[in-house]
């Protein structure tokens, strides 16, 4: 994510975020940008789930810069369920693997959960399989835990010329924009896909229409939203 669109998203995040709580899980975590929106005072446990081995340093260093002590886990490691406690309530656990199906959800994630609160900024727009992501995260969640989430939204079919032409222009610049931006789909329905999982009580959209002003935000308008899992 660039600079100017973390800085656009800032002032949506800090309100956003606001009742994160307990033990949280964040998917896709980059270089760190969403921990200083976060209240370190609500989290007893932060486990960060990055594939990316180029962010984990500066992933580090920003965890460390916010005064968390972190522990960096790989999925070959025996991770142990207690082991973020032991530097105090302000400890981390960075990951490095991903999220791919139900069946290999890495041991780490398991061993430090269920969680109260998961969050995921703009990465379901780029996994292979969203059904079987959303799958995933439900099932990493505790009854009644939430999920935060930031989605690009694929733009409707409409008569209205305005928004005709970014369906067409979302459909056209995808295959070339999946291919320089981490696989990431501006015409993906992610947030229909999420809605539609029956691990949910209820999915609230809490904006629908975050758009950064330049051409690519046009063609990339995010939903913010919060999945509230069945108890």
């Amino acid at each position: 994510m660039s600079v100017d669109v973390e800085n656009f998203l800032a002032e949506y995040k800090k309100d956003f975020y606001k009742d994160v709580k307990g033990s949280v899980l964040e998917i896709g975590p980059g270089y760190g940008t969403t921990l200083k929106h976060l209240n370190s005072e609500k989290i007893s446990k932060l486990v960060l789930l990055e594939p990316n081995k180029e962010f984990l340093e500066q992933l580090k260093k920003t965890a460390s810069e916010l005064g968390y002590d972190e522990e960096v886990q790989s999925s070959t490691e025996k991770s142990n369920p207690d082991s973020s406690l032991k530097h105090g309530n302000k400890a981390t656990i960075i990951v490095n693997d991903s999220l791919v199906s139900q069946n290999s959800i890495p041991k780490a994630l398991t061993d430090n959960g269920p969680y109260d609160s998961i969050i995921s900024s703009l990465v379901l727009c780029s996994v292979d399989d969203v059904d079987s992501a959303v799958n995933c995260i439900a099932g990493l969640l505790k009854p009644g835990g939430k999920f935060y989430f930031i989605e690009h939204k694929a733009v409707p079919y409409s008569l209205s010329l305005n928004t005709l032409l970014i369906n067409v222009m979302q459909r056209l610049v995808t295959p070339f924009w999946s291919l320089v931006s981490g696989n990431c789909h501006l015409d993906r329905k992610t947030v229909d896909i999420i809605k539609k999982s029956p691990a949910w009580e209820s999915v609230e959209i809490i904006n629908s229409d975050v758009i950064v002003n330049n051409l690519m935000g046009r063609l990339a308008p995010m939903t913010f939203g919060i999945a509230t899992k069945k108890m």
